[in-house]
């Protein structure tokens, strides 16, 4: 009998690669359609923040511009 622990699933994949931060003054600096120039506060659930996170670096960009653009969308703007 051996001690050796079989690797669980999590151990095969592959991590993700790390992006480098950037200040607040870069991404309010990178907005295109409208300078963001207030901070606010909000409350996500965990999933919705992982989601947004994912997003985020699949599309190459921050947080706060996809909220930007739901909000202008949703709000009609």
């Amino acid at each position: 009998m051996t001690d050796k622990k079989r690797p669980s699933l999590k151990d095969t994949m592959r991590k993700p690669q790390a992006t480098a931060a950037r200040s607040v003054e870069d991404v309010f600096a990178e907005s295109d359609s409208a300078r963001l120039d207030r901070r606010t506060t909000i409350y996500l659930s965990t999933p919705t923040w992982k989601a947004l996170k994912v997003k985020a670096a699949m599309d190459e960009t921050n947080a706060s511009q996809i909220i930007e653009e739901v909000l202008k969308k949703h709000l009609e703007l």
